[in-house]
């Protein structure tokens, strides 16, 4: 869902598929690793936290990078040239997280791993702490979405961007800044689903 909203964030302003969107998870799921390793040993919540920070932080950065340096020098361009970058940027995203982290698996301690029973034998259905964060952290994600699209001053000038950009930037809206904006928080859910 986080990776969905994500995607459709930058697709309806751009009209265009940003299929690079996926290494924004990677991204987040490698920085949030660094920082659940960093500050762990300390305490699992100081851990945790420090994840969903270097995640946020790391993921958003690239969205905002891929953004200003690819999309809006592009969007304005006839044919498949977007397509064919974003599927450059992949590679680009996948080599440099391949060469930065020795090109090997990395697995996080298990935390939050106890779990409850919901359904008792034979068909016993459990389920873990770590997946009941897992969909609180999504539905509050979705939520601040949601809020954010529908009562903030942002959420008005996408919807005025995405419905029509030039007459936006004619009533006085900066359609590049809303697109920047709208990769970072793109890539910032992303990271989020990648943690």
């Amino acid at each position: 869902v986080l990776l969905a909203l994500g995607f459709a964030l930058i697709h309806g302003i751009t009209g265009r598929m940003n299929i690079a969107h996926g290494e924004f998870a990677t991204v987040g799921a490698y920085a949030g690793y660094m920082g659940f390793m960093v500050f762990g040993a300390m305490a699992v919540s100081l851990g945790i936290a420090a994840a969903m920070v270097f995640a946020a932080i790391a993921s958003g950065c690239a969205g905002w990078l891929t953004i200003r340096a690819v999309f809006m020098r592009l969007s304005r361009r006839d044919g498949q040239m977007l397509l064919v970058a974003s599927a450059g940027l992949i590679l680009v995203y996948e080599e440099t997280v391949r060469l930065s982290h020795a090109s090997r698996e990395l697995w996080l301690p298990p935390v939050l791993s106890g779990h409850m029973v919901l359904s008792s034998p034979p068909y016993a259905v459990t389920v873990t702490m770590m997946q009941i964060a897992i969909a609180l952290f999504a539905a509050l994600a979705v939520g601040a979405l949601f809020a954010i699209m529908r009562f903030t001053r942002f959420g008005l000038a996408w919807r005025a961007v995405a419905d029509d950009t030039r007459a936006a930037s004619l009533m006085g809206l900066d359609p590049a800044m809303v697109l920047s904006v709208s990769a970072v928080m793109s890539s910032c859910l992303a990271g989020g689903a990648g943690l």
